[in-house]
């Protein structure tokens, strides 16, 4: 799991053959769930305190949250 400071958003990231894949991610407010490697869900920006700056700019491009 990467979370990337400064942005309210996560990617789940799992190994597969070819390299690791992000398999869930969530943006904002929006809910993320997973059940590997084990049952959780949190809202991204519930990570953030308010001071922080909520752009998405630098964001990896191959999230769909870009």
């Amino acid at each position: 799991m990467l979370i990337t400071s400064r942005l309210s958003a996560i990617d789940l990231y799992e190994l597969a053959d070819d390299g690791y894949r992000i398999t869930t991610s969530a943006c904002g407010s929006q809910k993320f769930e997973a059940e590997r490697p084990f049952p959780f869900s949190l809202d991204p920006a519930s990570l953030l305190d308010d001071q922080c700056e909520r752009s998405t700019s630098g964001r990896n491009s191959s999230s769909p949250c870009q």
